[in-house]
C-alpha cells in the first residue's frame, strides 16, 4: 500500500470497511488510513531555518530589482489564552523572491514578545539584500519605523 508522508500527515490508499475495523485505536478511528495532524517530528525550528537559509543563499541569487514579498502569517492553533487580552501566537515572517519562486529566509516569533515590524528590520539588515524591490503590507508604511 503506497504511503506519503506530507504536512504532518501520513496518507495511504483507502481501506476497506474490514481493514480499517482492525486498524482502530481508542485515538484514531482509522490510523491505517491517516495519522492524525497532531503527528509531529522532533525538530529544532531554529537549526532547521538556518540550514534552509545557508541552502537558498548558496543556490538562489537576488538580482537587481528582483521583486522580493515580505509578509508574516501567525501559525494556526499556537495561540495562548485565547480568552483574554493577553493573547500570545507563533508567528513567521517570510521573504519570497518572485522571480526564483522560494522563500529566501523566515523568521519565526511569538507575538507577546516581538513585533512583525522589529522582525522585518531585522532580517532586512541582516540579508543586506541591495538592489531589489520590497513589497510588504501597510503594516510596515508607519513613520516612526
Amino acid at each position: 500500500m503506497p504511503k506519503l508522508l506530507c504536512a504532518g500527515r501520513l496518507w495511504s490508499a483507502p481501506l476497506s470497511s474490514r481493514e480499517r475495523a482492525t486498524r482502530t485505536n481508542s485515538n484514531s478511528p482509522a490510523i491505517g488510513y491517516y495519522l492524525s495532524s497532531h503527528f509531529t517530528l522532533p525538530l529544532d525550528f531554529q537549526v532547521l531555518i538556518q540550514q534552509f537559509e545557508q541552502w537558498a543563499n548558496s543556490t538562489f541569487n537576488t538580482e537587481l530589482e528582483e521583486w522580493v514579498a515580505i509578509d508574516g502569517k501567525s501559525i494556526k492553533g499556537t495561540v495562548t489564552e485565547a480568552g483574554t487580552a493577553y493573547q500570545n501566537f507563533v508567528s513567521l515572517v517570510s521573504f519570497y523572491s518572485s522571480l526564483h519562486g522560494v522563500v529566501l529566509a523566515t523568521q519565526q516569533f511569538e507575538t507577546n514578545y516581538n513585533s512583525e515590524l522589529k522582525v522585518v528590520q531585522a532580517m532586512l539588515e541582516a540579508l543586506q539584500l541591495e538592489g531589489v524591490v520590497f513589497t510588504m503590507d501597510a503594516l510596515h508604511c508607519q513613520k516612526k519605523y
